[in-house]
C-alpha cells in the first residue's frame, strides 16, 4: 500500500496486513492481531480483542492481476462482489489484456465529458492514430437513442444514455459509431468500420505486434491521448469548481455533439452532488490552479506504479550506460593510437585540440 509520495503504509507479514508505522498487524477481517509495543502477552490480547484496535475493511476481488477494491464497509469483505460475473470471466479469459493507468490532476465528472465528446478527437489528437482535423469538414453528427428496441439492439448494457455518433476517421458526414454512458463511470465506444479490413489487419497483425515486442511504447501512445486533454480539462475543472460556476452557466452547447456531455450532466444533477459522485463530494476537487507540469507528468502519474514502463525505462538506461561507455572507450582508444609516434603530426594536434575542447 503506497501513496504517490512513494511512501510504504502497509506491508504484508504472516499473511496479514502490517502498518508500516508501528508494526500493528491486521487479519482479512480488519482486526488487530499484534501490537509489539505491550509487552505483556495477555494485555496485548486484551488490546487486540478491543474495537477501537480494528481498522475498517472493504469488499475486495482478484482479477487479471489486478487487487480491486469496492470502497464500501457496509458489508462484510467477500459478500457483495466488486467485479460483476460477466466482467470477472472476461478479464478472467484474457490475462493478457492491456490495461493502462494514470493519475490525472481533474475529477472524475470532467473525464467523463471528456470520454463522451469524441468530437474533439480530431483537433486536440491531430496526428495520434491517423486523425486529422482536415477531416472534420461537415460537422459531428450525434443522435440521442431513446427508443427501447432500438437500445436493445445497440447493446445489452441497460445504458444510462446512448447515442448514435461520427466515426471520426470515417468519411464526412457518416453515422458509424455508437456511444454508450452507464452511470457512474462505464463509457463505451463501437464503430462500425464497414470492410476496411486492411486498416484492421494492420492495426492488429503491426502495430499489436510492435506493443508485444515493446509494451511500454503501447503506454507512450495512451500517454499522447491524455497529454492532448490534460492542458484543457484542467483549467476547464478551474472554471467550474475554483470559480463556483455552475456547468450551465460556464458551457455553451450549440452543436448536437455534445448531447451524451448534457444527457450525463443532468443525470449528476439529479444523482451526484455539485457535479461528483455521492460517494465523492466536492472536497476532493482541488482547489488550487494545477500547473502544466503537473499536467504532463508521466513518470509520477504513471512511470513509477508501471512495472512495464519501469522496466522499459531500466533497459533505456542500461542502453544509454552502455553506449557511453562504448563511445569512451572509442574516444580513449581514439586518442592513443592519435598519439603514438607512428600517427601524422596533424593528426596528434588534431586529438590534442578535441581532447581539450571535451574537457573545457
Amino acid at each position: 500500500m503506497t501513496d504517490n509520495s512513494d511512501r510504504v503504509w502497509g506491508r504484508g507479514a504472516d499473511g496479514e496486513l502490517m502498518c508500516s508505522y508501528h508494526g500493528w498487524q491486521f487479519n482479512g477481517c480488519g482486526k488487530c492481531t499484534r501490537i509489539p509495543q505491550i509487552i505483556n502477552k495477555a494485555a496485548e490480547g486484551t488490546s487486540c480483542r478491543s474495537s477501537r484496535s480494528s481498522v475498517a475493511t472493504f469488499p475486495v476481488s482478484v482479477a487479471c492481476g489486478m487487487i480491486w477494491v469496492f470502497p464500501d464497509n457496509t458489508s462484510p469483505p467477500g459478500e457483495k462482489p466488486f467485479i460483476p460475473k460477466a466482467i470477472h470471466e472476461y478479464l478472467e479469459e484474457r490475462p493478457s489484456a492491456r490495461f493502462f493507468m494514470r493519475d490525472l490532476p481533474y475529477g472524475h465528472d470532467i473525464l467523463l465529458e471528456n470520454l463522451l465528446d469524441p468530437s474533439h478527437l480530431p483537433f486536440s489528437h491531430h496526428g495520434v492514430g491517423g486523425l486529422n482535423r482536415a477531416n472534420m469538414t461537415q460537422g459531428h453528427g450525434m443522435q440521442l437513442v431513446t427508443d427501447v428496441d432500438e437500445i436493445e439492439a445497440l447493446t445489452s448494457n441497460d445504458p444510462t444514455c446512448i447515442a448514435r455518433t461520427m466515426y471520426p476517421m470515417g468519411t464526412p458526414g457518416n453515422m458509424d459509431g455508437v456511444l454508450e454512458f452507464k452511470g457512474p463511470h462505464f463509457v463505451g465506444y463501437k464503430y462500425h468500420l464497414g470492410v476496411a479490413g486492411i486498416q484492421r489487419l494492420l492495426f492488429t497483425v503491426i502495430i499489436k505486434s510492435i506493443f508485444k515486442l515493446f509494451p511500454y511504447k503501447a503506454h507512450m501512445f495512451d500517454h499522447a491521448i491524455f497529454d492532448g486533454d490534460g492542458v484543457f480539462l484542467t483549467r476547464q475543472q478551474n472554471t467550474l469548481y475554483r470559480e463556483g460556476r455552475s456547468w450551465k452557466s460556464a458551457y455553451y452547447c450549440p452543436s448536437l455533439a455534445d448531447s451524451m456531455v448534457i444527457a450525463m450532466r443532468k443525470w449528476y444533477d439529479e444523482h451526484g452532488m455539485d457535479g461528483q459522485p455521492l460517494w465523492h463530494g466536492p472536497a476532493g476537487v482541488p482547489r488550487r490552479p494545477v500547473a502544466q507540469e503537473e499536467v504532463l507528468d508521466r513518470y509520477n502519474q504513471h512511470t513509477k506504479h508501471c512495472a512495464v514502463c519501469k522496466g522499459g525505462l531500466r533497459r533505456l538506461k542500461g542502453i544509454q550506460l552502455g553506449a557511453t561507455i562504448a563511445a569512451v572507450t572509442c574516444w580513449f582508444a581514439f586518442i592513443c593510437a592519435c598519439i603514438s609516434n607512428t600517427a601524422p603530426a596533424g593528426i596528434k594536434a588534431a586529438a590534442f585540440l578535441l581532447t581539450a575542447l571535451s574537457l573545457a
